[in-house]
C-alpha cells in the first residue's frame, strides 16, 4: 500500500477525486436543468402575452389592463433569465 507525505493512502484520494467529480456533475445537472425550466417558462410567457394581446386587440377598452400582467410577467422571466444565464458556480436555480 503506497502512502503518499499527507498520510493519505491512493485509496482516500481517489474517494476525493471522485466525490469532486461527482460534485461538477452535479452542477452541471443543475445548470442544464436551470435552463431548461427557463425555456419553459419562456414558452408559457409568449403563448399568455399573444393570448392576452389578442384579447386586448378585441377589445380595445381592455388594453391598459391587459398591459399590466405582461409588464409584471415581463420582470419575472427577465429575473428568471437572469438566474439561469449568469456566470458562475454557485448557480444553484432550479
Amino acid at each position: 500500500m503506497y502512502v503518499d507525505f499527507e498520510g493519505e493512502t491512493k485509496e482516500t484520494q481517489k474517494e476525493e477525486l471522485d466525490e469532486i467529480e461527482l460534485e461538477k456533475r452535479e452542477l452541471a445537472k443543475r445548470a442544464a436543468l436551470s435552463k431548461f425550466n427557463f425555456f419553459l417558462h419562456v414558452t408559457g410567457y409568449l403563448s399568455g402575452c399573444a393570448y392576452l394581446l389578442i384579447l386586448g386587440i378585441l377589445f380595445p377598452g381592455w388594453m391598459p389592463i391587459v398591459l399590466i400582467p405582461v409588464a409584471i410577467w415581463s420582470v419575472g422571466i427577465i429575473y428568471h433569465g437572469y438566474r439561469a444565464f449568469r456566470p458562475g458556480p454557485d448557480n444553484k436555480d432550479s
